[in-house]
């Protein structure tokens, strides 16, 4: 195990093709227009009248495409000629030359680059350590489950989106790699390494889930008087 520390933020942006910056800028893009098209649609509609009820989407986006809005036409066309007449060059700066040489040098190391829990350091382990770390983290909390769980659980969570009329906002429950993050902090790391799971893995059923305990809890605190905190700096005050 190497403890290994770049000496900046792993937040920095390094590099990258003409091609990828222009794909996430028109991305972006579009994403804004379309939450533009909406925002102009519905206030030149006026506002609903006060007697229709609302229907609850517990924050989940609609997937419809918004309607054209004749006075964001030619908004919109100087925005996509904008885009169109971007020009590159190449910036020479050396701190962009490091992270990209460091990025190369990740990306073609035989090792494991893991991060830890509560700094911004970084351990190298051999990727044999690493996936028996997974291994043994995910046995500790979780157990295999039978044949056919997985799709048990899709059908049930397809039934609870058509009840609650959200068929066409929720997702499909999308599975992702689990993977650890060390905590240096601990006593006995460096022959124990205790490590903290991530699972990225969830349902957009726990997101309806949320609201309504808010809802509860929002209810409970104005009828009883609770002084209930809900967070690290409501406490800290």
């Amino acid at each position: 195990m190497e403890l290994t520390h770049y000496g900046y933020s792993l937040k920095n942006i390094p590099r990258c093709s003409k091609d990828a910056y222009l794909k996430a800028l028109i991305t972006r893009t579009e994403d804004f227009l379309i939450r533009l098209r909406w925002k102009v649609f519905f206030f030149l509609l006026g506002p609903e009248p006060p007697d229709e009820e609302m229907k609850e989407t517990y924050g989940f986006r609609s997937n419809k495409s918004p309607p054209v809005v004749n006075e964001l036409v030619a908004f919109e066309s100087d925005l996509y000629q904008l885009i169109a007449s971007i020009k590159f060059r190449h910036a020479q700066s050396t701190f962009l030359d490091r992270l990209d040489s460091d990025a190369a040098r990740i990306k073609s190391s035989t090792t494991a680059l893991i991060p830890t829990d509560k700094t911004s350091q970084h351990y190298r382990i051999p990727i044999e350590e690493y996936q028996r770390l997974i291994e043994s983290s995910i046995t500790a909390e979780y157990r295999k489950a039978p044949a056919g769980t997985a799709e048990h659980i899709e059908n049930k969570a397809a039934s609870i989106a058509t009840r609650l009329d959200l068929k066409g906002r929720m997702q499909r429950f999308e599975t992702s790699q689990a993977f650890v993050l060390l905590k240096d902090h601990k006593p006995n790391f460096a022959t124990n390494l205790p490590c903290r799971l991530i699972n990225p893995a969830k349902s957009d059923v726990g997101r309806v889930s949320k609201k309504i305990l808010e809802k509860l809890t929002a209810h409970l605190r104005t009828s009883s008087s609770v002084n209930q905190w809900r967070s690290t700096g409501e406490v800290i005050s």
